[in-house]
């Protein structure tokens, strides 16, 4: 752990020695073009962003954005790539960037990196950077990094998918949020049989409820990690046990009846009415809900469920990331790699990242007296998406003025804080998994074992296919479709590559 620290610090160290190393190089490039950036659905339009604003300010690229469709996102990109895209940037989740690497269609950056890259290869360790090679060893992407610096700490394990209740049908049937399964499960009966709806809604894609595994001592993660390398969770005994509980919520009406085709807006539409009590949201998704809330009366003062429920044991098992987030590449066919690669560059140097994610310190921010990041209302409002686009940086720099962020709306700090104070009853478990990308079987197999997974888990739930057979059968299944090749290579990479548990 003090190796992994002492390595942060040295790279936030050369980050600010090389902050200027680029600049010389910069003007070997001539004029710059203009750079098409191709992004996921969003809910706004990025070239309309206050952040991207300031990003063509002070890179000097005209950069525009495109985003996919919402639905089959992934399919019209691989169209895009096929017909040999204009595109200069692409970003990429960890499973497409598997399997665009694996097919070739990204460019190598190297060169591009060791003559403008130099505040970028500074500001992430070298594990990161080998997690965004190709087989042939070549870097294809820049691997931004997730997690907090602080491994083995309860803040932030829960943002991304806790559950919440209303405060109203606490108080009408005196209700206390539950700490166990047992009291979840009674928690849903009375409120079905008061209220005669599913308390429990979902979107269809939710297959794995955070605050429910917990129950079963697992963590919310395909591959699992120890001292002994990784495992598939499919191996995990009490895998079974959690899908064979959420069918029979599903049987017995108290996991709504929607929840295979539920959109993200079906769920939120029942979840703000009284078609349903509890839901799972991550943190920076409640200010999504006021408006919903506010015109059915209710109150937008949600109930999380501050701790998760408990095992056997009393526990409840919490992840700590540590490995990529997401990727920005290349493709093959795109004429400005070194420009792309100055571009990201410029935006990585410290006065400019900070400026790109939380805009400026009087104006947008300021910092207390211990030193934390705080947002000023309502100028912050306009840098409400300001991290989505970042170049890169040392995460103990940018998960402290990532705190800013986290309270970036009144509604978002309130559920920031509920959700991650300290849990004195957590274990924790590290999810090294994503730097597992530049493995040929890894980049081969993701996206159709994720794909697989997900399917058996929703009809096993919905079909309540949940016998010992049903579960054997699919696991000799996925494992012969490339998830014992997965593993395989996974397990040589952990033996190569120890970590302090």
């Amino acid at each position: 752990m003090q190796k992994l620290k002492r390595l942060l610090m040295l790279a936030l160290a050369l980050s600010l020695l090389v902050g200027t190393m680029s600049l010389a190089a910069a003007e070997d490039l001539g004029d710059k073009p203009q750079l098409k950036f191709l992004v996921s659905h969003r809910t706004f339009d990025p070239n309309e962003d206050l952040a991207v604003k300031y990003m063509r300010e002070l890179s000097g690229y005209d950069v525009v954005f495109e985003m996919l469709p919402q639905d089959n996102g992934d399919e019209k990109l691989m169209l895009e790539l096929s017909a040999g895209t204009d595109f200069d940037i692409i970003e990429l989740g960890t499973t497409m960037f598997g399997r665009l690497t694996d097919l070739g269609v990204l460019a190598p950056l190297d060169d591009a990196l060791a003559k403008y890259g130099a505040t970028l290869l500074a500001a992430e360790p070298k594990v990161l950077w080998d997690a965004a090679k190709n087989a042939a060893g070549e870097i294809v992407a820049l691997p931004r990094q997730v997690g907090a610096p602080d491994y083995g700490h309860a803040k932030g394990t829960r943002g991304d998918g806790a559950l919440y209740t209303k405060p109203e049908i606490l108080e009408e049937l005196k209700l206390e949020v539950p700490k166990t399964l047992d009291e979840f499960t009674a928690f849903l009966q009375a409120i079905k049989d008061a209220k005669g709806v599913a308390p429990l809604t979902l979107d269809r894609g939710t297959w794995m409820v955070w605050d429910i595994m917990t129950a079963f001592n697992l963590p919310h993660i395909t591959w699992i990690e120890d001292e002994n390398g990784m495992e598939n969770i499919l191996e995990k005994p009490a895998y079974r046990e959690y899908i064979r509980y959420m069918a029979s919520l599903y049987e017995k009406g108290l996991l709504d009846p929607d929840y295979p085709v539920n959109t993200g807006e079906n769920r939120d539409q029942k979840f703000t009415t009284d078609g349903a009590y509890v839901g799972q949201y991550a943190f920076w998704q409640i200010p999504s809900l006021i408006t919903g809330l506010t015109a059915s009366n209710l109150s937008t003062d949600l109930v999380p469920f501050r701790e998760p429920l408990a095992d056997a044991d009393g526990k409840y098992v919490l992840v700590n990331r540590y490995g990529v987030n997401k990727y920005y590449a290349v493709p093959r066919s795109s004429k400005n790699v070194d420009h792309v690669i100055n571009y990201f560059d410029i935006l990585a140097r410290p006065e400019n990242f900070m400026i790109t994610h939380i805009g400026y310190e009087g104006v947008h921010y300021t910092v207390d007296e211990n030193g934390d990041y705080w947002p000023i209302f309502p100028a912050f409002n306009d840098l409400n998406w300001a991290n989505q686009f970042s170049s890169l940086q040392p995460v103990a720099v940018e998960y402290k003025q990532w705190q800013a962020r986290a309270r970036k709306t009144p509604e978002m700090a309130v559920a920031y804080d509920a959700v991650g104070d300290t849990l004195p009853n957590a274990t924790f478990q590290i999810d090294r998994s994503s730097l597992c990308n530049s493995l040929p079987d890894v980049q081969a197999n993701v996206q159709a074992l994720n794909t697989l997974l997900y399917d058996f888990t929703l009809q096993a739930i919905v079909e309540n296919k949940t016998t010992d057979k049903d579960f054997d059968d699919f696991t000799a299944r996925y494992m012969a479709e490339g998830g014992q090749a997965t593993k395989d290579a996974m397990n040589q990479w952990v033996a190569e590559n120890s970590f302090d548990f």
